[in-house]
């Protein structure tokens, strides 16, 4: 597998237009700062991606002039369901049990953000979600979201369906090299 490790600094200055994504997990604690806010980034093509468009409203700005923070899992939640599934058609209940998000740059009202999403892993009951929001051709915000599949009964993770299996297959993510 090719992979390039990097540091948080450097995922800010990654090259405007690049369709690549990242995956995060704790490193060694730099002095000063907590292990869980340190992340190493491996980087992988993001090919076969979704896209959907999401037009801001004014009422999701903050007192700061930018798109608020609390409201990219919305947008995170609206990019996943209109693959998963409008889409893909499918109707298989699912629940969020992850949800880590990377700010890059501020999302502002007035010019859509176009929300890119492809499937990073299909686990037995999981499946995780890559995402990247994108507004006037730069990527401003990074996600990872877990989803596990529900029987809705009883409340518990089933086994992720051969048919969701199959529908999300093209939008794996690959690979680079």
């Amino acid at each position: 597998m090719a992979t390039e490790t990097t540091d948080n600094a450097s995922v800010i200055n990654d090259a405007v237009g690049v369709k690549q994504f990242f995956t995060g997990q704790p490193t060694r604690k730099p002095i000063g700062q907590p292990a869980s806010l340190t992340l190493r980034y491996e980087y992988r093509t993001m090919c076969h991606y979704f896209e959907a468009s999401i037009k801001p409203r004014f009422s999701e700005t903050d007192m700061r002039g930018h798109i608020n923070n609390t409201v990219i899992p919305v947008w995170l939640a609206d990019g996943r369901a209109a693959l998963f599934r409008e889409e893909l058609g499918s109707r298989i209940p699912t629940m969020v049990v992850n949800l880590n998000v990377n700010f890059s740059r501020e999302l502002h009202w007035g010019a859509l953000v176009m929300a890119r999403t492809t499937v990073e892993r299909i686990g037995n009951s999981s499946i995780r979600f890559a995402q990247e929001l994108w507004q006037n051709k730069h990527r401003c915000v990074q996600a990872c979201t877990t989803v596990v599949t529900l029987d809705m009964e009883t409340r518990r993770p089933i086994r992720v369906p051969d048919r969701e299996r199959t529908l999300l297959e093209p939008y794996l993510l690959t690979d680079a090299g």
